[in-house]
């Protein structure tokens, strides 16, 4: 009887709408895709490389050089052995005794060049390798051109001159230029997981598609017996995906949706990225794919990611007690004077206690401020 009585006299509890801000943070790790293609060359032993990683080039500018399968490595060795020998002979025989100021210029770059070359193979820069040794190599042949100009030749320089044409006569048998069939950023570093994670492929992938790509494990081999061999790829930096693959549904990645995206060790280059779609595949699990169109940068060499996404959520907030439901409707019921009212709503974004909520019906306006019943 008491009992009856404590909850015939206990008074409704109340809260009140607000306008206020609630913030989606979630981390997930990613699988990156890219709007790209790669390139092969004819089967290879070796490639220089005249384009930098991530650098973006025009169609027609020259990618590598690449030496096919068969070629005498010896050949490199001996080229550089007696290009060493030329310059030591024009310096220290014929020229020992004389100063030039054209040639100290060219000694002293050299020199400066070497030590940034040194300084970002040790990590202590981060200025791109490729790019300091393309700058060194062009120092190089300045300086073999200089001297080849300025120094008179004797029997014993056009020896060594004759024997290196005949050495670099033997090498361009081998050697053949790769040039960019488009224009784009290009990028050597190939997983074999491109024709797979391709856009074009997005509505057919598989959850084994994706965790054999974030196995981190490359699908290349290579086969001397091949004619071809994947060289490089070309890719739009402008356009590109992230895959979250998920067990459950995540009620926040609707479509449309936008969220800002920060990635583990590039924390320095938010993203806005848009959710375009999802897909439920038969081997199980959900992905969620993320289309960002901004610059790629250094994320262009990068199959797999941790990202954090976040959006802030503003509108009118309420505590998930004042949410009832009536005939399946969702709604919460205001208190105008002595009376209530039940009013549709439909929740944006919701945590443990609290969610962001809009009217459900056109024509009507939550006020902040407006009290409400809570169970």
């Amino acid at each position: 009887m008491v009992l009856v009585l404590f909850f015939a006299l206990r008074r409704p509890s109340y809260g009140e709408l607000q306008e206020a801000t609630m913030t989606f943070e979630q981390t997930y790790p990613v699988v990156l895709i890219r709007d790209e293609t790669v390139y092969s060359a004819t089967n290879y032993g070796q490639a220089v490389f005249y384009a930098s990683e991530g650098e973006r080039v025009s169609k027609g500018s020259k990618i590598a050089e690449v030496y096919r399968w068969g070629y005498n490595e010896s050949l490199f060795k001996d080229l550089i052995a007696v290009q060493q020998q030329i310059r030591d002979y024009q310096e220290n025989t014929v020229w020992r005794d004389v100063v030039d100021t054209g040639l100290n210029t060219l000694n002293s770059q050299i020199a400066t060049k070497l030590e940034e070359v040194a300084a970002a193979v040790s990590g202590d820069s981060a200025t791109d390798v490729i790019a300091l040794e393309r700058g060194l190599s062009e120092l190089l042949n300045q300086k073999r051109n200089y001297l080849k100009n300025n120094v008179k030749a004797d029997d014993e320089l056009n020896r060594l001159y004759a024997s290196e044409t005949q050495l670099q006569e033997k090498l361009a048998s081998w050697r053949e230029d790769v040039m960019a069939e488009e224009a784009g950023m290009v990028s050597f570093n190939l997983d074999g997981h491109e024709q797979t994670l391709n856009p074009l492929n997005m509505d057919k992938l598989t959850r084994k598609d994706i965790e054999n790509a974030k196995s981190g494990t490359s699908t290349i081999a290579y086969n001397k017996d091949s004619t071809t061999r994947a060289l490089y790829r070309l890719v739009n930096n402008y356009t590109w995906y992230c895959v979250i693959l998920a067990d459950d549904s995540i009620k926040e990645m609707k479509k449309d949706e936008k969220f800002m995206m920060t990635f583990e060790g590039y924390m320095d280059r938010p993203h806005e990225g848009k959710i375009i779609g999802t897909r439920k595949p038969e081997d199980g699990g959900i992905l969620y794919f993320v289309e960002i169109q901004e610059d790629i940068g250094p994320l262009i060499s990068v199959r797999n990611a941790v990202t954090t996404m976040k959006k802030d959520y503003t509108g009118i907030k309420v505590s998930k007690k004042a949410l009832f439901t009536e005939d399946t409707v969702l709604g919460i019921k205001v208190v105008e004077g002595n009376t209530t009212e039940f009013v549709p709503v439909t929740v944006v974004y919701e945590d443990g206690t609290d969610a962001i909520i809009q009217a459900a019906e056109e024509g009507t306006t939550l006020m902040a401020g407006s009290k409400v019943v809570l169970k």
